[in-house]
C-alpha cells in the first residue's frame, strides 16, 4: 500500500505540485486531497487556505531536502519515471486527479489530461500498449504543455482502468466516476 500511495502522490505532484529549494508541496481546490497528502507524509505543517480569483485553494509546503533530491533525480516534471504497470496506473490516476477533467454530458463521457508533451507521450503509449486506448488521442499543444482527450467508450475504459479497485483518489472525481 505504501508504494502504491507514493506512486499516486508522485503523479499528483506532477500535476499540482512544485519544488523550490528544499521545499515541495501541492495545491488544490479540493481540501480533502491536501488532507490525504498531509496524512500520508505524516506532515506537521498547517494546510494553508488562500483565495485565488473566485475560488479558494488549499496548499501545504513542507521542507525535506532528501525528498526534493529524489524528485530531481527521477526527472520530476520532465519525464515519467521508470514504473511497473501497476505503478503506472497509480501515477496516471494521480496526474489525472490533479490535472485531468471528467465531463459527463447526457450523450457522452469525455476525459482530458494536461501535462508536458514528453509525459503525455509516455502515458499514451502505456495506455495503448495495455489496450485501455484503442486509438491515440489527438494532442492539443499549448506551448510547454499539451492536452489530450477521449470520449465515449475509450474515456469510460480509461476511468475504469484508473478507478476500479483504487484505494486513493480525489473524492470529487471518483464520485463523478461512480455516477456514470
Amino acid at each position: 500500500m505504501i508504494m502504491t500511495e507514493m506512486t499516486y502522490w508522485l503523479g499528483f505532484m506532477y500535476g499540482d505540485g512544485w519544488i523550490s529549494g528544499n521545499r515541495y508541496g501541492i495545491q488544490s481546490k479540493d481540501k480533502d486531497i491536501v488532507v490525504k497528502f498531509k496524512n500520508f507524509f505524516k506532515l506537521k505543517n498547517k494546510i494553508i487556505e488562500s483565495k485565488k480569483g473566485e475560488g479558494i485553494y488549499y496548499s501545504i509546503c513542507p521542507t525535506n531536502r532528501n525528498f526534493v533530491e529524489y524528485l530531481k533525480n527521477i526527472g520530476y516534471k520532465k519525464e515519467v519515471p521508470n514504473l511497473s504497470n501497476d505503478e503506472m496506473k497509480e501515477f496516471i490516476r494521480g496526474l489525472f486527479d490533479a490535472d485531468g477533467c471528467l465531463t459527463n454530458h447526457r450523450k457522452y463521457v469525455r476525459i482530458h489530461i494536461t501535462a508536458k508533451p514528453k509525459i503525455l507521450d509516455s502515458i499514451i503509449k502505456h495506455l495503448l500498449n495495455i489496450g485501455v486506448f484503442k486509438t491515440s488521442p489527438k494532442p492539443y499543444n499549448f506551448g510547454k504543455i499539451m492536452d489530450v482527450s477521449h470520449q465515449g467508450k475509450q474515456a469510460i475504459s480509461f476511468l475504469h482502468y484508473i478507478y476500479d479497485d483504487a484505494e486513493i483518489y480525489l473524492d470529487r472525481k471518483y464520485k463523478k466516476f461512480g455516477e456514470l
